[in-house]
């Protein structure tokens, strides 16, 4: 049903740019450049990538005539970038993992070498989403290396958006090389996550070092390196002790526990 109402919109900004196309009135010339980008969006849920490119390029030569071209199409490249990524996610969340990808590969293609202003995080959550959808489908080592060139190209990136996405590639690199067997890899990319956000304040970042720590010391102790456990134990009680979050306060509680074990152990 929601593909069907995709293609009555469709439809509908066709008739308005039909009707009123050659309209010489500003107020008329900005409608049909609002319904060309608003059905160049919605081609892109129906997965009509090149019937939503020709909408675009329309929209860009209509433009091209006007006073101020770069006005007119200021917030274009958000609006492409945006209806891809909403496309991606969609797919994704209905486990539709290879049509996401196509949809992933068609909003890469055209923004990997050049983001809109401001947006970059789309595009590297894109990245992301990739990974996540070959991880579904079994290519796990696909995944591991994507995620592992998300970080090295984006880690150093200061964007707020884009940091809280390295910092889940991190964590879900290292869930992926575990359940490979690949152990020391995977303890690795937790002490590069550490080290790169251990000491961030924002909550999203902090999150993310939870879900790290904890994960770091149960990897730890399947490796039978206790001593190492319980000093991620102890990490953990004094990143967090003063934590006012519920969640983070259990971690602590979980922690301060597993530190009690441990110590009875040695």
């Amino acid at each position: 049903a929601g593909l069907g109402r995709f293609d009555n919109a469709v439809e509908c900004y066709d008739q308005v740019v039909e009707m009123f196309g050659e309209a010489s009135g500003k107020d008329l010339r900005k409608r049909v450049g609002a319904a060309l980008a608003k059905k160049g969006s919605a081609l892109v849920q129906l997965d009509r990538f090149g019937e939503a490119d020709a909408s675009f390029d329309e929209l860009r030569m209509r433009a091209s005539g006007t006073p101020k071209p770069e006005l007119a199409l200021s917030r274009l490249p958000v609006r492409i970038v945006g209806a891809f990524h909403t496309r991606a996610r969609v797919l994704s969340k209905a486990g539709r993992h290879e049509e996401a990808i196509v949809a992933i590969n068609a909003l890469l293609e055209r923004f990997a070498d050049d983001p809109p202003p401001g947006r970059l995080d789309l595009v590297v959550h894109a990245v992301y989403l990739k990974a996540c959808a070959v991880a579904q489908l079994g290519r796990t080592d696909e995944a591991i290396q994507l995620l592992g060139e998300l970080v090295e190209y984006y880690g150093h990136t200061e964007d707020l958006g884009v940091q809280r996405i390295v910092a889940g590639a991190l964590n879900r690199r290292a869930v992926l090389l575990l359940r490979c067997g690949q152990r020391d890899q995977a303890l690795s990319v937790y002490d590069e996550l550490l080290a790169c956000f251990g000491d961030a304040t924002e909550p999203e970042l902090r999150g993310a070092v939870a879900i790290a720590l904890p994960n770091k010391r149960l990897a730890l102790r399947k490796a039978g390196r206790s001593e190492e456990a319980l000093m991620v134990d102890e990490e953990v009680i004094e990143r967090f002790q003063d934590a006012t979050e519920p969640e983070l306060s259990a971690l602590v509680a979980g922690a301060l526990s597993h530190k009690a074990v441990s110590l009875k152990e040695l």
